[in-house]
């Protein structure tokens, strides 16, 4: 579906966030997944085309817009969402993704995301937060620092407000996670485990998890490939 930019801003030093007009066309999707952007007529362009996957950040009860986040670059996508007026058009389509939450309310859930891959937990925190629902969530966000940790702020309001919710910020250079507080975190055939993030972190994470006796069963994964 073509849609416009309503609002775009950077955020947390080195992200952009962007809000789409629906234009009153109904965009179905569950919280944590991701779509399709795709630029239209783009200034700058590349072997790789005009399009890239994003995770929805909103919750899918705002169904006026949608909204996401990314990482500031220099690739020939990047420059030209950069260069992109309020009111431009753009095409949003093949949603698709499988870090969604579970039908059992009772299913206990671990998130993880690495960097920018928080954007499809923030859409499943905000639907959860909406709609009251009854899911205990344990995060662990790891970022290379706090200042461009987007959504750090509204996580950690979030996490005070909800005792069902459990938050482990983990700031490293090298965003690399203790074994330890993974290991506290496992509860071996009762929960689930959804990765998100950048190739390397997503393989070494499933790699930790495993080794600590995690099952591939209940362990799903979305790779960030980088724009």
């Amino acid at each position: 579906m073509i849609v416009k930019i309503l609002k775009k801003e950077t955020i947390y030093k080195d992200n952009l966030y962007i809000e789409f007009d629906l234009l009153g066309q109904i965009l179905t999707y569950e919280a944590g997944q991701f779509f399709s952007l795709t630029l239209l007529n783009p200034s700058f362009t590349d072997q790789r085309g005009n399009s890239r996957f994003f995770g929805f950040v909103n919750s899918p009860t705002e169904v006026e817009k949608a909204a996401m986040v990314t990482k500031i670059g220099i690739s020939a996508f990047k420059k030209s969402l950069m260069t992109l007026p309020i009111g431009a058009q753009v095409q949003i389509d093949s949603i698709d993704g499988h870090t969604v939450l579970p039908s059992d309310i009772n299913q206990k859930i671990v998130l993880i995301a690495g960097g920018v891959g928080i954007a499809p937990f923030m859409g499943i925190l905000r639907f959860v937060k909406e709609k009251s629902l009854p899911y205990e969530i344990s995060l662990i966000y790891v970022n290379k620092d706090r200042e461009t940790a987007v959504f750090l702020d509204e996580i950690e309001s979030y996490s005070k407000e909800n005792k069902l919710f459990k938050f482990f910020p983990v700031f490293s250079e090298t965003k690399t996670i203790n074994p330890d507080l993974i290991r506290g975190l496992l509860e071996l055939n009762t929960k689930i485990y959804y990765i998100t993030g950048e190739q390397s972190f997503v393989i070494q994470t499933f790699k930790l998890l495993k080794e600590l006796g995690a099952e591939a069963k209940n362990i799903s994964m979305e790779i960030f490939t980088g724009y």
